[in-house]
Formats: structure tokens, sequence, C-alpha cells
């Protein structure tokens, strides 16, 4: 076994992941979209249902796009899984404390966190592709995620 600083680092340490733009997301998510809008149009059911699945489909499409266009874009995340504590990035630099992470998953080529930030009153979403961190990132992102590690929220002075 080769001695390596890279085979010195734990679960524990921080994790700092630098998101770079996604490319291939917003193409990918278009695609699937008019996919189910096509299915939907080739299967023959009740024009009434066929009218809530196409708004449904059209919905789900415009709040995707949106997500990804107009929100405020994150470029990093800081997360101490000893210390419980989760921080995002934003585009202007400014490190946005979490205060819970609702929902973590991962398939192959993705990762899904839905968190609840302490400047927002409604949960966001952060989806990373592959094509957005490094293989290191990509790695140890996956295997924090496996630990399912809890958020704690911030200290305040008010409580």
């Amino acid at each position: 076994m080769r001695a390596s600083s890279e085979s010195s680092w734990s679960v524990y340490n921080p994790l700092l992941i630098n998101i770079k733009p996604p490319r291939a997301l917003p193409l990918t998510l278009t695609a699937l979209h008019l996919a189910a809008l096509l299915a939907v149009l080739m299967v023959q059911a009740a024009p009434f249902s066929r009218f809530f699945l196409l708004a449904g489909i059209c919905v789900s499409g415009w709040l995707a796009i949106r997500e990804l266009m107009i929100e405020e874009p994150l470029c990093g995340l800081l997360w101490r899984v000893d210390q419980k504590q989760l921080m995002i990035r934003t585009q202007g630099g400014v490190l946005v404390p979490v205060e819970q992470l609702l929902f973590s998953a991962k398939v192959p080529g993705l990762i899904a966190l839905k968190m609840q930030r302490a400047d927002r009153a409604l949960p966001c979403w952060l989806v990373l592709t592959r094509e957005q961190l490094d293989v290191k990132e990509w790695r140890r992102l996956s295997l924090v995620l496996q630990f399912k590690p809890q958020v704690q929220r911030v200290a305040s002075g008010q409580e």
C-alpha cells in the first residue's frame, strides 16, 4: 500500500466542493419532458385525463427550468460532517448556513439534495451531475451521503 496524502482523508474531514455550472442538465430535462409529452399524446386515454397529464408535465418542466435558470446559482458546498454543519456558497461568494437537510438521493450520475436554507422560507433543491464535480469530490460526497448525516440548525442568540 502506497503512502500518500490523499489516503489519509476520512469521511469526517470537512468536505469542500466547488460546483461547476451544468451543461447537459437543462437539455436533458427538456428532452425528458418532451418525451413525456409525446408519450401522453400517443396514449389512448380520456381527454380529461390527457389534459391533466399534459398540464402536469408542462408545469413540472417550467418549474425545473425556472429552478435552473432563474434561481441564484450555487457555486460551492462546505460540509463539516463531524460538526453537523452544512453551508452553501452562492454566486456572490456568501456562505449561507443550511438549517436542515430534508432529503438526499443518489442514482448513477446524479445526486439530489433538498435543504432548508437559513435565508429562505421555502426549501431549495441542489441537483448535481458528474460533470459539475471533480471525480474526487463526487466520490467523497457519495460516501458522505451513504451515512445519512444529520445537519443541525444554526445556533442563534434568540434561543
